[in-house]
């Protein structure tokens, strides 16, 4: 139709989602894993908070499980912060996370951009001053206090983080 606007990018509707806090955008190299960022841009892996995708069998939604760079998702507790079984849930792939969801391998970040979107995140992250993220492509990280995510997101804030003895 002559004179549509374009729809918004996944970078747009993060903005978007995020406009009534502050926050800052980083622009840098492209990346595509934690430790591509470790090597490319080290600076911003200090409070990073990485996001994984699943799946819910049964229904239509994916939960967003956001948490420390270094950390795991314990799989158990976060089908538990769900109200599901652990067998409910299904890692997203990457490729389906860019072709379904819109974000970019490397660019994923605890943002709902759609109704059937949840996000979790980890009560640890609560703990940082600030956390950064993807926000929707491999060039560009996102920055804010983690307690303005969890309003703008309407997270849920639980403990999914895999406690590891070192």
């Amino acid at each position: 139709m002559p004179g549509a606007m374009p729809a918004p990018t996944v970078h747009e509707r993060i903005l978007a989602l995020v406009a009534a806090y502050p926050y800052q955008v980083h622009v840098h190299a492209p990346v595509r894993t934690v430790d591509d960022a470790a090597e490319v841009v080290p600076e911003l892996v200090v409070d990073l908070v990485k996001t994984i995708a699943f799946r819910i069998d049964g229904t239509p939604g994916i939960v967003l499980a956001a948490v420390a760079a270094h950390a795991a998702v314990d799989y158990k507790k976060l089908a538990h912060a769900c109200g599901r079984n652990r067998r409910a849930l299904r890692l997203m792939g990457a490729a389906e996370v860019e072709s379904e969801l819109g974000f970019e391998v490397g660019g994923l970040g605890p943002f709902p951009i759609a109704p059937a979107i949840r996000v979790v995140v980890d009560q640890d992250v609560l703990r940082q001053a600030r956390l950064r993220c993807g926000a929707g492509l491999r060039t560009r990280t996102l920055e804010m206090r983690p307690a303005d995510l969890v309003h703008a997101t309407a997270a849920r804030v639980a403990p999914i983080a895999k406690i590891t003895s070192d």
